[in-house]
């Protein structure tokens, strides 16, 4: 791994959890792993049941580390929902929790960011 790569891994690495902690994904354990994928920025492999989240980062340039941080976060931050939303018999109620919480995150942003 070169300077410049382990410097972009550190910055993506510090910006996940970061964002981790701004969206409340604090239950998860995070791993970040380097992948050399053509084609890819990064990629997530979660399990939301187990809390377990492996973020996967390739050292393109086109996108800063900060910027592919949050685009996967905020993958994470829609996982949940996503797993509910693929079971057949998935009952309302948990889809309406799972919405709930993602609505309550983004509020609490916005208006620590003073938008409205």
């Amino acid at each position: 791994m070169t300077k410049a790569q382990k410097d972009r891994m550190d910055r993506f690495l510090s910006s996940v959890g970061g964002y981790c902690v701004v969206f409340g994904l604090t239950n998860y354990d995070v791993v970040v792993r380097a992948i050399d994928e053509p084609g890819y920025h990064a990629m997530l492999d979660c399990d939301s049941d187990n809390c377990t989240a492996v973020f996967y980062y390739n050292y393109v340039e086109d996108e800063t580390p900060e910027e592919t941080a949050l685009h996967e976060v905020l993958h994470l931050l829609l996982a949940r929902y996503r797993d509910l939303a693929r079971y057949r018999f998935v009952d309302e109620r948990s889809l309406d929790v799972a919405e709930e919480s993602i609505v309550r995150t983004l509020s609490k942003i916005f208006t620590n960011l003073k938008l409205l």
